[in-house]
């Protein structure tokens, strides 16, 4: 069985205005609120960098703080894992004593999806394939941040690092799309949103023809039917070269269906 799914795409910009963005979920009525901007080393997003920050970083990896998404990416202040090498980075800059490639005391616009609606719908696309490379990710929790951000049967397509795409400190995803990741590459984030932790998603192909990009994918269903009751939140992670998704106007999905 097979059939076209139309998939809301959606292109990751800068904000430009003053007025902080909100996400609103397809799911529920709850919304994220995310600020314009944030600084780095203000890791309790007070909008100054003072010892409290260096602190937080400390008691966080000692296990006595949480920080939200938005608070680890403003803790790193070198672009890579957040260390004790971060708060040290935040005495330093407090100190006036400089240190090489730290980003404490910079600006950084955050991202904003803006979405498509009204994404073209057809057959598969006949056109230049793509290479790319599948990570899949499940959440659990709909109390994370990214369950919320992400909403259900969308596409995001990001081209630079934003918060969001680290989810947590203990998953591979953490600081893997960072700047020097995104020098090169491109993330295509693939929602699907709540569903039994049965099923299973596999890209199959992706393919690029006048400005349109078709993600032809399989959906597994446990053969027999039966499904686990637990319910997780989908996400696919495909990594792909950033010329290869210059241009890209709208996005088709074709899924096929299979047991397994």
């Amino acid at each position: 069985m097979k059939k076209i799914l139309c998939i809301t795409m959606v292109l990751v910009l800068f904000v430009l205005s003053s007025v902080s963005a909100v996400v609103v979920s397809a799911d529920t009525e709850d919304s994220y609120t995310q600020p314009e901007a944030f600084l780095y080393g203000d890791v309790d997003l007070d909008e100054k960098v003072t010892i409290k920050d260096a602190t937080l970083i400390q008691k966080f990896i000692a296990g006595l703080e949480k920080l939200s998404l938005l608070q680890k990416q403003a803790a790193k202040t070198n672009g890579g894992k957040l260390t004790v090498r971060n708060a040290t980075e935040i005495q330093k800059y407090i100190a006036e004593i400089n240190v090489e490639n730290s980003k404490v005391g910079n600006s950084e616009v955050i991202i904003e999806p803006v979405k498509y609606k009204d994404a073209m719908i057809g057959a598969t696309v006949t056109g230049d394939e793509i290479p790319f490379t599948q990570e899949e990710y499940r959440e659990t929790d709909s109390r994370l941040e990214s369950a919320q951000y992400f909403t259900s049967n969308s596409f995001y397509i990001f081209d630079k690092t934003h918060y969001m795409l680290n989810d947590l400190d203990d998953t591979k995803l953490d600081s893997r799309y960072t700047d020097e990741f995104f020098e090169k590459n491109a993330l295509i984030v693939m929602s699907f949103g709540w569903d039994s932790s049965s099923y299973k998603y596999r890209v199959n192909e992706i393919t690029k023809s006048d400005g349109t990009l078709c993600v032809s994918y399989t959906l597994l269903f446990p053969e027999g039917g039966a499904v686990n009751a637990d319910v997780v939140n989908r996400r696919l992670y495909i990594e792909v070269g950033k010329d290869d998704i210059k241009d890209i106007a709208d996005i088709v999905t074709y899924e096929n269906v299979e047991l397994y």
